[in-house]
């Protein structure tokens, strides 16, 4: 637990960096093909929405028609960059500060493969989320034959401590004890393709899996 520990301060490390060079030009209109895909109509969500692990908030910014758009990442206030519209708090996912039956609309994209607990967010997010509420879902999967490379990988690529198969993600979304039904689902390229070696690798090895989540008793 406490090499995790070390790992998931370095990946938080690296994960500042990266953010900081974050575009919404190019992630936002990804992310609305993304969602179309999922059958979701970003203009026809409404109520309270809660982006976890959002950075500055760019996510949540699409949702023009929520009541309450906030997002919470432990790096918020490093950013120093805020958004018309959002509310940001800086805190872990793993515990949201938040009464249960809060939100009607959760984000949970590229996030949990960055986490030091991920079953101990999913728990937190579904406790927040209201009983008809939903969740976007996206993280990045690996074929099943680098699963033996799994820990290498996690100090080479900082950012992302953890990595997944389909078989681990489907495995952990639908623990008994998170309460989650994978409404629906997708997989897809990793990325567009361009002529640059280590884009190229990144399409051969991975995936992107998109779902939505929702409270396994509805």
């Amino acid at each position: 637990m406490k090499n995790r520990r070390q790992r998931h301060i370095v990946a938080q490390r690296a994960e500042l960096r990266e953010s900081k060079k974050a575009t919404l030009e190019f992630d936002r209109e990804k992310v609305l093909h993304e969602m179309e895909l999922l059958g979701i109509d970003v203009l026809e969500v409404k109520g309270k929405l809660l982006d976890i692990g959002g950075a500055h908030g760019y996510y949540a910014s699409l949702f023009s028609n929520c009541s309450d758009r906030i997002v919470v990442d432990p790096l918020y206030e490093k950013l120093q960059l805020s958004l018309d519209g959002i509310t940001g708090i800086s805190c872990a996912g793993e515990n949201l500060p938040f009464p249960s039956d809060s939100f009607d609309f959760i984000i949970l994209r590229n996030v949990i493969d960055h986490m030091l607990e991920p079953d101990k967010l999913l728990v937190e997010a579904f406790r927040v989320l209201k009983p008809s509420g939903e969740i976007y879902f996206m993280v990045n999967i690996f074929r099943f034959f680098l699963k033996p490379l799994f820990g290498l990988m996690g100090r080479l690529d900082k950012p992302h401590p953890l990595h997944f198969t389909l078989y681990d993600i489907r495995r952990l979304l639908t623990m008994k004890k998170t309460g989650v039904r994978i409404k629906r689902e997708r997989i897809a390229r990793s990325g567009h393709f361009e002529w640059h070696l280590k884009r190229i690798a990144g399409m051969m090895i991975k995936r992107e899996y998109y779902a939505i989540l929702c409270q396994s008793s509805t």
